[in-house]
């Protein structure tokens, strides 16, 4: 006790020297006062401190105030804060230290006199090369205005006198001031430009700047490498930086704890007029007199960061006041945190019970990022945190060290403090890690106000398990310690203000037993997220909660959980939930908290009481009273009162049966909206047809996991609406949205604006294809003979396609305007090849935003095209392109066979014979082919050794024409038309010719007739009176007649033409010549077949009896009768007048050569066969010359018995 008693008298001497100073100086401080003034419209804080005067007399009641509260501080402080390593004798010593500068300073300014300011005359320039002439220059009795440095400095001796207001130029000039200083007295506003410096000062007290004057640098300002001392120690001064480029460093004694210096110490400090200030020092700045005023403004950008596993720091020990003010201003923190206690922050404001404050205003912009434990820390009871007009605070914290109060934002030990966003300003934590809360807030009757549209955002990511409020460090969002009775503050009013605090890992919003209160109002948002250890871990968690929510635009409050988990742990039975004019929808513990809600009820107004709200007091739902299954039966609660917006309608397509718009519905400030859930949103649309007809169809929102034609993905949020009576939309038919409402109620309880109605209308698209050509031509079936393609009945101005065995399209034409289509082929097409006949419709380019998928096989620049195959899209399945096979009409298989007989059936030819030819021909193409051969005619060349008889043909049948050519021995038979499988036998007859003896008959034939096709080079189109090719087919080789080579016939081929007698003289006795002279022999050939050589034999007959020839040899009468005989063996045959039988086959052997000389031999009928003359005696009545006339014939018999022969003589 004794202890604290002298701290207290310290103090107390301390502050009432400050306090008396301040008296005496008030005038000389009027030019910092003064810009003060200009700015106390800025805010409230500033108003406070509108003189140094009063901001001193504020000071001296301290005392008074420390005394009353060091007695009872057990009361007041959070129990586990004050337990804080080295915190109490941290704040005593730096008391002391405070102290002591307080009352030595004070005594230095006093010899100044008060009149100097008031007394400054107009001085000229002087220049200075030396420290001493610098020093000089500063305390002439004649004081100059303006010191210009020409070069380098080297301190030799401390500088104490100091001119009022003088300017030194050190244009980049050097100066090392070794453990030297300057100090600038009270009153003495000392102005330095230029600047370059380096110190090897170690203490506050050795900084380069000392006093209680104010110094303002402008141009630039930097620290040579190496340099260790202070830039200022100004206790009772200020600091300003005005359009300067400063980058300042003192190097330290620690990298990673609390320096004991800092590079810049001063009552008052202002960066302004677009200052860039930078540094990496471990200690920044520190305030240590009360009433302190910091003024960051006018675009200034200041940033510290410290390097890399360095702390950074700024201290305000004693009540102060910072601003961050101006659009374009940014004070940029950034460092590492070693230390705990009044000090562990990297931006630290410790007054104690004197309310400090701490503000960024109107569009300025703060970042502070702590790499391990708190980025912000405020100790001042009552004290305010102020975001407004537009500004931004940007706090990080990677992780808490394995500090339980290592948190971003901690408001330490005292409470009644207050943070307040206002007017469209931000103010987001981050925490990376660590168990260690987002805001951990000490005393009761602290107050969180979001107004004005601003935004109060909390992430804390945790350590990454759950865990169970009720004490520090369990990954809170904001954490209120200790176990006052006065009750926190949580307000979020004026239309779009949000709070969001979002606890990966533990509980939003953790107040242990205190008691709080939340106040949503109208138009705002309110979002709190967190995930309890058990199922009883509510994600708010106090003892009295009252929560009041007028008609927000949303709230939604979650406890991720799996399995489910309480939203509220609420231990008060009196604590109330009041809710007027909101919508409500509820999980249920244990599903889907991202599915469609297990409940829901419209707007209405209720009230919930008991514990965790378990019971209804009142309602204006029948339904919700009925079904409400208190809170602890859920594990998600929100209320969403915006209106639903309907951002776009599918483009239509003439294939679709229905129609679709996507329905959003927000939910968190600058989220994007999420899909409407099913059945929320009803929908009514608008088709106007193309003549000005419209119609209105209604339809409600079918939820997520929808798969929408042949879109990939299920898509969420739209509503469907079908065409009446099962109709396709109409191409042209246009699509509006009109209205939209949340609810089921007819026209909705919450009725979109028309703000909401954002969809553009569309069009409807044609995407389909024309009907394709029927399978079944006009021209008929496509052949390998077809030259043109008709059809009718198209859809008018089609383009129209063809494709070859699935060849690139080429294009055949357009349908005409009557929807008749005439293509002429350029060639003709093969047997078997697969013709696709394409449609393309003349449509307009599809917009940008028509997402075509599925329209990949159809869809050309031009138009809709028939697809290669059925394509089923939308509502419709698109028919394929026709497809023909070419089919074969073309005659080009035919056989011919030919055949020969002998008439009458011999299996061997010979002279004479009659060779009947039987020709079979036969269009070979299948049955299924309608194929016809026209006009088919067999041509045979007959062999040279045949004779075609025009009158005895033999051709059947009888309606086979014919035409023969003498010349070419061409016989043509004329057949007709062949169709399919069809076959017409004909036969002919023809003589074998003596020429063919030996001969073998070889024939062959042809049958030729007409095809389809056009002869000669194609001429597409329709051409009149066309020849067409011819088809042919021969007999694979030539026929022979039966038998092989042809045999001859039995032949006389050769006998006497004369027998000469010779002369004769007659006497008495009879006649008798034995041995005449044969002119010829007498031959018989018989080359028949052997099979074929029936026996024959030789007749002889008188036709002219031996008759005496006259003079002239011409016959007489004179007759010798019976006088011509043939001897024959032992028998003489007298010739006749008939037919006489002499030899017959067998008379002789045939030689090689079938030849029979019968002949042979005949010599003298005495010893030999032959004729013979004898004339009885007295027969002759006259000489002269006798003549028989012989008649020679073979017969093809065996030779009879003559019934005249007679007995040799």
């Amino acid at each position: 006790m004794k202890r604290k008693k002298n701290r207290k008298l310290f103090w107390g001497i301390a502050l009432l020297v400050s306090m008396v100073i301040g008296v005496i100086f008030a005038d000389s401080l009027q030019p910092i006062r003064a810009m003060e003034e200009t700015n106390t419209s800025e805010s409230e804080v500033l108003n406070t401190n509108d003189s140094v005067g009063n901001v001193y007399g504020v000071a001296g009641v301290i005392d008074n105030q420390l005394n009353a509260i060091s007695d009872k501080v057990a009361e007041l402080e959070d129990i586990e804060e004050l337990n804080e390593p080295s915190e109490a004798n941290e704040s005593g010593k730096e008391a002391t230290e405070n102290a002591e500068v307080e009352l030595k300073e004070p005594v230095e300014e006093k010899e100044v006199p008060v009149a100097k300011a008031a007394n400054a005359q107009t001085r000229a320039a002087v220049d200075v090369s030396t420290w001493a002439g610098l020093s000089a220059a500063l305390s002439t009795a004649t004081a100059t205005t303006e010191i210009n440095v020409v070069s380098d400095l080297v301190a030799t001796s401390a500088i104490t006198n100091a001119v009022t207001d003088a300017t030194i130029n050190f244009n980049g000039h050097s100066v090392s001031f070794g453990n030297f200083s300057i100090t600038v007295p009270t009153l003495t506003t000392l102005r330095i430009n230029n600047f370059t410096y380096t110190s090897t000062g170690t203490t506050i007290a050795r900084a380069v700047f000392l006093g209680a004057g104010n110094i303002i640098f402008s141009g630039t300002v930097n620290s040579l490498s190496g340099n260790t001392g202070p830039l200022a120690n100004m206790v009772g001064g200020g600091l300003t930086f005005d359009n300067a480029v400063a980058h300042v460093n003192a190097a330290q004694s620690s990298l990673t704890t609390a320096a004991a210096i800092a590079m810049m110490r001063s009552k008052n400090l202002t960066i302004t007029n677009g200052t860039q200030f930078t540094s990496e020092s471990i200690y920044v700045y520190n305030i240590t007199t009360a009433g302190g005023i910091v003024m960051i403004d006018k675009q200034s950008q200041v940033i510290t960061h410290a390097a890399d596993g360095r702390k950074m720091m700024w201290n305000f020990d004693q009540q102060s006041d910072v601003t961050i003010k101006d659009e374009g201003t940014l004070l940029d923190i950034e460092g590492y945190n070693y230390t705990e206690a009044d000090d562990g922050g990297l931006f630290n404001v410790t007054s104690g019970t004197l309310k400090s404050s701490i503000n960024v205003l109107d569009g300025a912009r703060v970042k502070a990022h702590a790499r391990q434990k708190t980025v912000l820390q405020l100790e001042s009871a009552g004290g305010t945190f102020n975001v407004s007009n537009n500004s931004i605070l940007e706090v990080v914290s990677d992780t808490d060290g394995g500090y339980i109060y290592g948190v971003p934002i901690r408001f330490r030990v005292r409470g009644n403090m207050e943070f307040n966003v206002s007017n469209n300003s931000k103010m987001s934590i981050v925490k990376n890690g660590g168990e260690a809360p987002g805001i951990r807030m000490s005393g009761g009757g602290n107050k969180v106000r979001v107004t004005g549209g601003s935004d109060f955002t909390i992430i804390n990511a945790g350590s990454g398990s759950a865990l169970s409020p009720g004490a520090s460090a369990r990954n809170q969002g904001i954490y209120y310690a200790g176990t006052a009775t006065e009750p926190h503050e949580f307000t979020v009013s004026g239309d779009n203000s949000n709070v969001s605090i979002t606890a990966k890992y533990g509980a939003a919003l953790d107040a242990g037993s205190q008691n709080f209160n939340i106040t949503a109002d109208e138009g705002t948002y309110f979002v709190a997220k967190g995930l309890g250890r058990v199922a009883r871990d509510g994600i708010f968690n106090g003892g009295l909660v009252n929560f009041k929510m007028t008609s927000p635009k949303y709230f939604d409050f979650r406890n991720d959980r799996v399995g489910g988990g309480y939203v509220f742990d609420v231990g008060t039975r009196t604590s109330t939930f009041n809710t007027t004019n909101s919508q409500l929808s509820v999980w249920k513990s244990g599903t889907n908290l991202d599915d469609n809600p297990s409940n829901a009820w419209n707007l209405f107004d209720y009230s919930l009481t008991g514990t965790n709200y378990a019971t209804v007091v009142s309602s204006t739902d029948a339904d919700f009273t009925a079904n409400y299954l208190g809170a602890n039966a859920y594990s998600r609660m929100s209320a969403n009162n915006q209106t639903a917006i309907v951002d776009s309608i599918r483009i239509p397509t003439n294939a679709d049966k229905y129609i679709y718009a996507n329905v959003l519905v927000p939910e968190e400030k600058d989220s994007k909206p999420r899909p409407a859930w099913k059945d929320e949103v009803e929908v009514r649309l608008k088709i106007t047809k193309s003549d000005g007809t419209e119609y209105t169809r209604d339809g409600l929102t079918i939820g997520d996991e929808q798969t929408i034609y042949n879109d990939p993905t299920p898509s969420d949020g739209f509503v469907k609406i079908a065409i009446p009576n099962g109709d396709f939309i109409e191409t042209g038919d246009t699509v509006s949205v009109v209205a939209a409402w949340r609810g089921t109620a007819a026209g909705g309880q919450l009725p979109s604006k028309p703000e909401d109605l954002i969809a553009t209308p569309q069009k409807t698209l044609d995407v389909t294809p024309p009907t394709p050509v029927p399978t079944s031509l006009t021209s008929g079936v496509i052949t390998n003979a077809t030259k043109q393609l008709t059809e009718k009945d198209l859809e008018p101005n089609a383009r129209v396609q063809l494709s070859i065995n699935d060849g690139t399209p080429v294009e055949a034409g357009t349908v005409a305007a009557d929807g008749t289509w005439t293509y002429n082929l350029t060639k003709y097409l093969d047997l078997g090849d697969k013709i696709t006949i394409y449609l393309t419709d003349v449509t307009p380019t599809f917009p940008a935003e028509f997402d075509p998928r599925g329209l990949e096989g159809t869809r050309i620049d031009t138009g809709n095209r028939n697809p290669k195959a059925e394509t089923a899209y939308h509502d419709t399945t698109f028919a394929k392109a026709t497809e023909f096979i070419v089919v074969d009409v073309l005659p080009d298989d035919a056989t011919i066979e030919k055949t020969v007989a002998v008439e009458g059936g011999a299996t061997t030819t010979q002279v004479g014979d009659w060779l009947i030819y039987t020709l079979k021909v036969k269009n070979m193409k299948d049955a299924s082919l309608d194929t016809v051969w026209k006009d088919v005619k067999i041509e045979d060349v007959l062999d040279a050794n045949l004779k075609f008889d025009a009158e005895n043909t033999g051709i059947t049948p009888s309606d086979v024409t014919f035409d023969y050519d003498e010349t070419s021995r061409k016989l043509t038979l004329n057949i007709g038309d062949l169709a399919s499988q069809e076959e017409k036998t004909v036969t002919f007859k023809a003589k074998v010719q003596r020429s063919a003896v030996g001969n073998t008959i070889l024939n062959s034939a042809k049958a030729i007739g007409y095809t389809p096709r056009e002869a000669g080079t194609f001429v597409p189109g329709i051409v009149d009176n066309p020849t067409y090719q011819t088809y042919e087919v021969a007999t694979t080789k030539p026929i022979e007649n039966p038998g092989g080579a042809v045999f001859g016939t039995l032949s006389l081929i050769s006998a006497p033409d004369v027998i000469n007698f010779d002369i004769q003289s007659v006497n008495e006795k009879a006649t008798h010549v034995t041995n005449p002279t044969y002119s010829n022999p007498l031959v018989v050939e018989d080359t028949r077949a052997s099979d074929r050589q029936d026996p024959w034999h030789i007749t002889v007959k008188l036709i002219q009896e031996l008759t005496l020839l006259d003079e002239q040899g011409n016959p007489g009468t004179d007759i010798l009768r019976d006088a011509i005989r043939f001897v024959y063996g032992d028998k003489t045959t007298t010739l006749t007048n008939q037919a006489t039988p002499l030899v017959g086959n067998d008379y002789a052997a045939p030689d090689a050569n079938g030849l029979y000389t019968l002949s042979e031999g005949w010599k003298d009928t005495a010893t030999t066969d032959g004729f013979e003359l004898y004339v009885p005696a007295g027969k002759v009545e006259s000489l002269g010359n006798y003549q028989a006339v012989l008649e020679w014939n073979i017969e093809n018999t065996p030779l009879p018995a003559a019934a005249n022969n007679l007995p040799r003589e």
